[in-house]
């Protein structure tokens, strides 16, 4: 029945969305909403109002009417069938009441408890013509209520053959049985055929089976509510909440939200109530169940999740039914899982269907949730007005073609509730360009510019094979020219590329970057050329390499000039480079020490011995410069000993050294360099090794200094 249901809601959505093609549009949702049939039977026998002694289920009989009346969708009928309408065998009499949900709760629940019966027998003909009654009627769900204390008859019915007659009932049809009062009958409940019991002993169990019976019967999606505080939440965006209260003297003053604010009813509540009259026959003495007071109020809204409390003061039980207020969406997701937006086009390509659900009016997301039950999907996808259809479900493959795509998607949710949405959308593809060089000549280069730089190189293009269109052709932008690398100079030349005259022609210009060429080489040049070209919401392109041949006429020297300059500052460079090099310059000995070795002895007293250090120190502009022989300074006494000036060295190559200022220690006995004095007639140049040993002697000590070590 379910599955039927569903199919036939979406065909005729679909039939409807079949009439709106447009532009890309997503339609907002509509809803629909199902069906019933509620055929009660009532038992007004006696035997609810005294059964050997007084008894008040007739009262919870009525109060369960007034209920089922008060919660009645629009689309709902419900029947009442009074068993004393049946006495004797009778099975013509139609039903007593008839209520329509579209007339208000308020009107129904008057009806049922103005109603008056003669309390006569249990006929067991109630229930069949009831029945026969619920086969011929139409109606998304059909339901039998049967409210009785189950005497059918004195027992001339028994509870074993009221099982095997509703056992054979319609697959279509379900059935909710009341048994009230301790001695009510029972069977046995069969979920699987539909069949439902519940029994209510006393009145303090009526309230919670009603509870129970409307969530069955009315497909009602009720919320958990803590009765002590009131309080319920939710985590999808709701659009209506029916509360129904009941208990003594209860009372709905409204809904708080997580923010403390008050939220008020649409009308007022719907109060529904024990009756204080059992029978037109007026009974002298009966019991009235007067704890049987509910109240049931409506809110309608945008109401966001959170949590919310119910103001019902007096409350024994609570109920919260409610109305999600979500919308279906159908997304195609990408290979690389994003989500595409209609909106902007779709590029044709390989997509996977996802279904979802929004927030009403707008493309909110709303999380899966159990507040919406077993959800199903279904959508139809049809590609340029019935040229190609493909029915689509949750996690479909779906191929997408340039073109015009309508879809009708709808969703089942919480049994019967359904929404369904249509989808119009374009889909563009990507096109490729067929882009070749058809003349590219050979330009000559003069000292004056190029010979021939009207002349253009020419590309030929066209779409996947076919000449494109003049009346496209006139939108087309000029193409643009991309070199690879300008390492070898190739930016001195410049290429100026614009569409030519005839549909799918391109022009290349050679242009050279300044007034006159440079003096250095110019060179072939490859290049790319690529069109780039948007058609609503697709894109044309293409490209083609090819390669700019020059005839360079110039002289020797003004191709090659810049590489002459570079060559000579190369030599330059190498020159330097070679003032460096042993041999052209001539470098101090590796073997002087920085900090040479000195050996002391005192003249005085015990001869004492010890060590000492002198410093060498180069100079570094002499290290720096080329061709320059190293200089330095040697001082060969310990410090803070004076009297002898420190050796100024310069090198002589093949690791020798020439000292300099030999005129320092001419004639002075006291200084000796390998243990000679430099006599006072001595001209000669002084070339040493860094073997030389240095001695000074003065009054109280003598120093003998060795340079490498």
């Amino acid at each position: 029945m379910r599955k039927k249901l569903f199919a036939l809601v979406l065909s005729i959505l679909f039939l409807l969305c079949s009439f709106t093609l447009s532009d890309p549009v997503i339609s907002h949702a509509t809803e629909n909403l199902p069906s019933r049939i509620i055929n009660v039977v009532y038992d007004d026998s006696g035997s609810m109002i005294n059964n050997g002694k007084l008894v008040d289920t007739w009262c919870q009989a009525k109060y369960s009417m007034e209920v089922f009346a008060a919660m009645l969708g629009n689309n709902d009928t419900m029947n009442v069938y009074v068993m004393s309408d049946y006495d004797g065998g009778a099975m013509s009499a139609p039903p007593r009441l008839t209520l329509k949900g579209s007339s208000g709760a308020e009107t129904n629940v008057n009806q049922v408890h103005s109603m008056l019966t003669a309390a006569g027998n249990t006929p067991f003909n109630a229930v069949r013509k009831a029945y026969d009654d619920l086969t011929r009627m139409q109606g998304d769900e059909k339901w039998l209520v049967i409210l009785t204390d189950g005497a059918f008859e004195d027992g001339a019915f028994t509870n074993q053959q009221v099982e095997e007659y509703l056992g054979q009932k319609a697959q279509d049809i379900n059935v909710m049985f009341l048994s009230m009062g301790a001695d009510g009958a029972v069977i046995k409940s069969d979920d699987a055929k539909n069949i439902f019991f519940e029994k209510a002993q006393s009145n303090d169990q009526i309230l919670n089976k009603i509870t129970q019976i409307c969530t069955r019967i009315f497909n009602s999606n009720k919320l958990e509510v803590d009765v002590n505080s009131g309080e319920f939440s939710f985590d999808i965006p709701m659009s209506e909440f029916v509360v129904f209260a009941q208990g003594e003297s209860v009372n709905i003053s409204g809904i708080t939200d997580s923010g403390g604010n008050k939220i008020s009813y649409d009308k007022a509540p719907v109060k529904v109530k024990y009756s204080d009259k059992p029978s037109s026959r007026g009974y002298a003495d009966f019991i009235v169940d007067d704890k049987l007071n509910g109240s049931l109020a409506t809110f309608s809204g945008d109401f966001s999740p959170g949590v919310y409390k119910v103001d019902a003061g007096n409350a024994k039980t609570v109920e919260v039914y409610y109305k999600p207020n979500v919308e279906i969406m159908m997304y195609l997701v990408g290979q690389e899982g994003q989500e595409v937006p209609y909106t902007d086009g779709v590029r044709a390509g390989d997509y996977t269907v996802k279904f979802g659900f929004v927030k009403a009016g707008t493309s909110e997301p709303v999380a899966e949730s159990s507040l919406l039950g077993n959800v199903q999907y279904a959508a139809s996808l049809d590609f340029n007005n019935g040229q190609q259809t493909q029915e689509c479900s949750n996690g479909s493959k779906v191929t997408i073609q340039e073109g015009k795509y309508h879809i009708d998607a709808a969703a089942s949710y919480l049994k019967y509730n359904s929404v369904a949405t249509h989808i119009d959308f374009d889909v563009f593809r990507d096109k490729e360009l067929q882009i070749e060089a058809v003349d590219i000549p050979e330009y000559t280069l003069t000292s004056d510019g190029f010979a021939d730089a009207d002349k253009p190189m020419v590309f030929k293009a066209t779409l996947e094979g076919q000449p494109i269109p003049a009346s496209i052709w006139t939108d087309f932008p000029d193409p643009v020219i991309t070199l690879p690398d300008n390492f070898f100079g190739d930016d001195r030349v410049q290429f100026v590329a614009e569409k030519g005259a005839d549909p799918g022609t391109f022009n290349v210009y050679p242009r050279l970057k300044g007034e006159k060429p440079v003096k250095d080489l110019y060179r072939n040049i490859d290049y790319l050329l690529t069109e780039t070209h948007s058609v609503d919401k697709s894109t044309w392109y293409g490209e083609s390499g090819a390669t700019f041949v020059l005839n360079d006429t110039r002289p020797w020297w003004e191709q090659h000039f810049g590489t002459f300059i570079r060559l000579i500052c190369l030599g330059v460079l190498a020159l330097i480079i070679l003032g460096y090099v042993p041999g052209f310059k001539k470098y101090l000995p590796k073997k002087l020490k920085k900090l040479p070795s000195i050996e002391c002895e005192s003249k005085t007293g015990a001869h004492k011995q010890w060590k000492a250090n002198g410093r060498f120190t180069k100079n570094r502009l002499s290290t720096m410069v080329p061709y320059v022989a190293e200089r330095g300074t040697i001082k060969f006494t310990p410090r803070g000993v004076s009297g002898a000036a420190s050796l100024s060295v310069k090198a002589t190559g093949s690791n020798k050294m020439e000292i300099t200022n030999t005129k320092s220690y001419v004639g002075k006995t006291n200084i000796t360099f390998n243990g000679q004095p430099i006599e006072k007639e001595s001209r000669r140049k002084m070339v040493v090794t860094a073997g030389l040993r240095v001695g000074f002697e003065t009054r109280d000590a003598i120093y003998n200094c060795s340079l490498n070590r």
